[in-house]
């Protein structure tokens, strides 16, 4: 089962983990909420590999990962298309998959051709034609506006069903619709504050309500 024990991280003489207990789950979407500064991209990088505690130990998901990161990280001398084949995708799923992102007929426009959005969801649809058994998720739906957004969101949800997820994001709309676990988190040094099933909760405002602390 994929878990910290006893872990331990400081950037500096910032302690960002002190002895910091938690574990995940298989098969399990878990969304990680809390304001920005907090620790949670730093539990994801922990938990995906990505960086290494100062001590104690982390157990990871076991199978084939698959990441969307804050930035986008996209290679600004290959079009839309090739930022999906340069990973290996197929050009016919790599086409299926920025059609299922709304950007069909957009393969062979350079990332500085396309707007903020557009760029986003191209990260998006290289993260989930990539696929695998794990994905990392870390605010997956900034720069989106609502609507574009909202079916991002549904197409998401399919994606993700049957899958171990740990997602970052301080949006309670987006967890409460993508993940069964919802973990509100306070730092730093990192606290658990409020840890259940997305299914516990009334709604979005009392998500915001524990991420304001009233």
């Amino acid at each position: 089962m994929p878990e910290f024990r006893d872990v331990s991280l400081s950037f500096d003489d910032r302690v960002i983990l002190d002895r910091f207990q938690f574990s995940l789950a298989e098969k399990t979407r878990t969304a990680i909420l809390g304001t920005s500064g907090s620790g949670k991209t730093t539990v994801l990088r922990l938990a995906s590999g990505l960086q290494k505690p100062d001590s104690g130990t982390v157990e990871s998901f076991s199978g084939k990962p698959s990441f969307l990161f804050q930035d986008d990280r996209l290679l600004p001398w290959s079009s839309a298309l090739e930022n999906l084949t340069a990973l290996g995708i197929p050009p016919e799923r790599a086409k299926e998959y920025l059609a299922k992102v709304g950007l069909a007929g957009e393969e062979e426009k350079l990332p500085e051709e396309l707007s903020g959005g557009m760029k986003r969801r191209l990260a998006i649809a290289r993260c989930f034609a990539h696929g695998g058994d794990v994905f990392y998720l870390d605010e997956p739906l900034q720069g989106l506006d609502i609507k574009t957004a909202g079916d991002v969101l549904a197409f998401m949800a399919g994606e993700l069903r049957g899958k171990s997820v740990l997602m970052i994001t301080h949006n309670p709309e987006e967890a409460l619709a993508l993940a069964d676990r919802v973990v509100i988190v306070s730092g730093p040094p990192l606290n658990v504050v409020s840890d259940r099933p997305a299914s516990g909760f009334s709604g979005p405002e009392e998500l915001k309500a524990l991420l304001s602390g009233k």
